[in-house]
C-alpha cells in the first residue's frame, strides 16, 4: 500500500498541483527534442516515450519526429564518444530537424 505522501503526491500531479502555479516551470512552452543510446536492441523507446509524457506536463513542445533511437551504442560510437557512421549522419539529421523544431516557436 502506498504511504500518504506518496498519494498526495500523485494527487497533486493529477490536479495540476503547485508546480502548476503563478511561476511557469523553467521548460514550459520552449521546444525540446529528446533522444537517447543504450547497449541493448531497443534504443531507449520506453524511456523516451515516458520522457516526452512528462515533458508534456511540464507545458515543454518536444519534438514529434525524427526520433533517435540508437541501440548498440558501444558499436555506434567512435574514438572519444563521437558518433560514427551512419549514426553520425542520423545525428546531423536530427540536429537539423531540432532547429527546424525551434524555428516555429521563434
Amino acid at each position: 500500500m502506498a504511504s500518504s505522501s506518496t498519494r498526495r503526491l500523485a494527487a497533486t500531479v493529477r490536479m495540476g498541483g503547485p508546480s502548476r502555479g503563478p511561476r511557469p516551470h523553467a521548460l514550459e512552452g520552449r521546444p525540446v527534442a529528446v533522444m537517447g543510446a543504450t547497449p541493448g536492441r531497443f534504443g531507449t523507446r520506453r524511456s523516451q516515450a515516458d520522457l516526452r509524457q512528462v515533458l508534456a506536463v511540464l507545458g515543454a513542445y518536444a519534438m514529434v519526429r525524427p526520433w533517435l533511437l540508437v541501440s548498440s551504442a558501444e558499436e555506434r560510437f567512435g574514438q572519444g564518444g563521437a558518433p560514427a557512421g551512419s549514426l553520425a549522419e542520423a545525428v546531423e539529421k536530427y540536429a537539423d530537424g531540432f532547429i527546424s523544431w525551434i524555428d516555429r516557436f521563434a
